[in-house]
């Protein structure tokens, strides 16, 4: 395993990373139409020349290209939000029900939450039972919890809160 003076002794480079790490080269020149002075010094290289007489000039037929078809996970996204655009009254995304149980904790009437619930296209005794069962986040001021770390950075945690819609008991 060795003594301990000779692992004192080891030493490993301390050298700068090497040239190529990390940096950018050149960028590579782009096609063009117009020849310029890197494509006529390539037009010198007999190497260059061969190859590119030998792969031959370049040949597209555009009548055969195919459209790019999306996958048929992206498909049924698609397919279930046409469905739901069409589908009953009653059908609406999670999205739209979260944006109204929100909307609804700031309705102060009855007569509030109705046209609240008219406007997202939702029976009132409809969403008053599924309200009953889901909510969205509330965050109560007096629980948030203010904390800052050694380096000075201050975060806050939020407990979320379940607050009851006293309009929907109308």
């Amino acid at each position: 395993m060795g003594s301990a003076a000779s692992k004192a002794s080891r030493s490993y480079p301390k050298s700068a990373k090497p040239a190529w790490s990390g940096a950018r080269t050149e960028s590579l020149p782009k096609a063009s139409q117009v020849k310029s002075k890197d494509i006529e010094k390539d037009a010198q290289d007999p190497h260059f020349l061969s190859n590119l007489s030998k792969l031959g000039a370049v040949r597209v037929d555009h009548h055969h290209v195919q459209p790019v078809r999306p996958s048929a996970p992206s498909n049924n996204v698609v397919r279930s939000r046409i469905r739901l655009e069409h589908a009953g009254r009653d059908d609406i995304s999670a999205q739209t029900l979260s944006a109204l149980l929100t909307h609804c904790k700031s309705a102060q009437t009855p007569r509030e939450l109705e046209s609240l619930v008219q406007k997202y296209g939702i029976d009132l005794n409809t969403f008053r039972k599924v309200a009953t069962f889901i909510n969205t986040p509330s965050i109560n001021s007096a629980t948030v919890i203010r904390t800052v770390n050694k380096d000075g950075q201050e975060s806050q945690t939020m407990p979320a809160v379940w607050v009851e819609h006293n309009i929907l008991k109308y």
